[in-house]
């Protein structure tokens, strides 16, 4: 009977060590996760920044160029 009751605890022991580490795992997981897709999200966002100041730098020099006959 002693013995069937230690094997009843090693069990649920088991059990719970074994949720726990899932748990910090799915958390590491989803930790580095999202890490990595906000990384991805702002440098996207720096390069479509830097096209676009880019864009409205050649549209503002083309403007400029033309000016003079515009003014005519």
């Amino acid at each position: 009977m002693q013995k069937r009751i230690w094997q009843i605890v090693l069990a649920c022991l088991l059990t719970v060590g074994i949720i726990s580490v899932g748990s910090y795992y799915i958390t590491f997981v989803s930790k580095t996760i999202y890490n990595e897709s906000s990384a991805h999200l702002t440098e996207i966002y720096h390069q479509t920044n830097q096209s676009l100041h880019n864009l409205v730098g050649n549209n503002f020099n083309t403007m400029e160029m033309w000016l003079p006959y515009l003014m005519k």
